[in-house]
């Protein structure tokens, strides 16, 4: 169920807004190991170049993200100040729908670990509904609309799976 609701709404997003940051809907524990280790192996300097290369100024017509920050924020940082060791340190430390998590997920995705935007376990209905849904919300939607009647139909497909 997951995958329907969730993939689909990264789909629509991609094509409705493709230059807005996907929102973080697959669990990440596993992708900040990744950058703990890399952030080892290059040195902190190199990581953080990296890092912060992923994007910088805010993103026009966009508007807060529920208590998340600006859109622009998640590319460079709240402020755009950027990353540094201890705010890395913070956001890995913060639960799995936390703002300052979700930005350092968004910048990961975008900078060092490219391929995982469409990988892993998703997050649990709950936290993902949360997450997409203020997701939405800074794209300017007042809400989402999700069709039982379409769902009850794609879990009869299913069902055998």
């Amino acid at each position: 169920m997951e995958q329907a609701i969730f993939g689909g709404y990264l789909d629509a997003v991609a094509e409705q807004h493709p230059d807005a940051p996907l929102p973080v809907l697959h669990q990440s524990d596993r992708l900040l190991e990744d950058a703990v280790r890399l952030r080892s192996q290059m040195g902190e300097e190199r990581f953080f170049a990296a890092l912060n290369q992923s994007g910088g100024g805010a993103t026009p017509g966009l508007g807060g993200l529920g208590g998340l920050g600006n859109l622009g924020d998640l590319a460079a940082g709240a402020g755009g100040g950027g990353w540094t060791p201890a705010r890395f340190d913070r956001a890995v430390a913060v639960r799995v729908t936390g703002a300052e998590r979700t930005r350092l997920v968004q910048a990961l995705t975008r900078s060092l670990f490219t391929g995982y935007v469409q990988t892993g376990a998703w997050l649990d209905m709950e936290a993902g509904l949360k997450a997409m849904t203020a997701h939405a919300q800074s794209l300017g939607y007042d809400g989402v609309v999700l069709f039982l009647d379409e769902l009850v139909l794609w879990l009869a497909q299913h069902l055998s799976d």
